[in-house]
């Protein structure tokens, strides 16, 4: 009894210290480097002529090339940040989808995601959520530009949960499309919607190395092609050249960017554990996760292992799904409360 006793204290005393801290809120999903440098790459101007690795339309223009330091073989394409990409699958949906709509609707001014999309199945729909635009509702790169929609979302998601029509919930804070490549410049350089002539282009390419040819590419339906290329740097020069004197053209490769997508992300966050864990710790039910739940633990846990409640009793109590109660329990609500004070869930 002395040992339980002084275990107790020692756990109220870490929650009064717990409550006395004053912390900061913070997202933790926010905390990252940046992602727009990477360690032996450098960031390059193309000139639009990778911009077909681009997934849609709004990246086109709107994207980051780097080559890599040494042999500027090696390409990178980043497109813009995406921003809260969240799902839900709902359960049933040919009867629960009108109650999926009339909560989301309650929500739905609040969280004015710039999309949101369904896809159906046999006996489900999965929603697609997310922010293309960053807070200011610009394309950017920064991933810690985007709206902090974090708790309204999930507050939508438990009231989803709470109905029982959903079974999986996820929000990503971040995601950026990162494709690998290579630049084969022996492909030469394309030139499509260029107001200079033959002789006029070829005047202006042998002048940077006169080695160079000016072809015509059928195949790609380019007007122009740049033959005789032999460096990356000098891939690059050309294009700088046409494209400062006729800024009109359209430049392109077709040197098979033989990419492989990565992703610069967050990572996701299962909202439904999240859910069930702030559930499990809310131990008197009032709707949150307090200090006086991990204390009740505390004193139900004391109280059996003195023999004055029986064990059955505290089953609720079993925060962490472990069979007992015990001061790991309490540990697991304090957890969650201070997670919850500082704003990481």
């Amino acid at each position: 009894m002395v040992k339980i006793k002084k275990e107790l204290s020692i756990l109220i005393g870490t929650v009064i210290a717990v409550s006395s801290v004053c912390i900061m809120p913070v997202n933790a999903e926010f905390q990252t480097t940046e992602t727009t440098e990477f360690e032996g790459y450098e960031q390059i101007e193309d000139y639009g002529i990778f911009s077909f690795v681009t997934g849609t339309e709004s990246s086109k223009g709107k994207y980051l090339t780097y080559w890599d330091t040494e042999s500027h073989r090696d390409l990178m394409v980043v497109e813009p940040a995406l921003y809260n990409v969240c799902h839900v699958k709902i359960i049933d949906s040919s009867v629960n989808m009108e109650k999926y709509k009339e909560i989301y609707n309650k929500y739905a001014e609040k969280l004015d995601f710039d999309h949101v999309g369904e896809v159906s199945y046999s006996d489900w729909t999965t929603v697609t959520f997310r922010d293309n635009l960053d807070a200011k509702g610009e394309i950017s790169f920064d991933v810690t530009a985007g709206r902090d929609i974090y708790s309204t979302f999930k507050e939508m998601c438990a009231e989803l949960y709470d109905a029982g029509i959903i079974s999986e919930s996820s929000h990503e804070k971040y995601s950026m499309s990162r494709h690998d490549g290579y630049l084969d410049y022996s492909y030469g350089l394309k030139i499509k919607n260029i107001s200079a002539t033959n002789d006029e282009l070829l005047e202006t390419v042998i002048a940077i190395d006169d080695t160079l040819e000016i072809g015509s590419d059928e195949y790609t339906g380019a007007d122009f092609a740049i033959i005789g290329i032999d460096l990356p740097e000098k891939f690059m020069t050309v294009a700088e050249v046409i494209k400062t004197k006729y800024p009109e053209s359209e430049l392109y490769s077709d040197s098979g960017f033989a990419e492989e997508v990565r992703y610069i992300t967050s990572g996701s966050t299962n909202l439904l554990t999240v859910i069930q864990e702030e559930i499990s710790c809310d131990t008197d039910g009032n709707g949150t996760v307090e200090i006086t739940d991990a204390t009740a633990i505390l004193e139900s846990y004391s109280n059996t292992a003195a023999g004055i409640a029986a064990a059955s009793a505290e089953n609720s109590m079993d925060v962490n799904g472990d069979g007992t109660v015990g001061i790991d329990d309490a540990t697991f609500v304090l957890t969650v409360y201070a997670e919850l004070a500082a704003g990481l869930r």
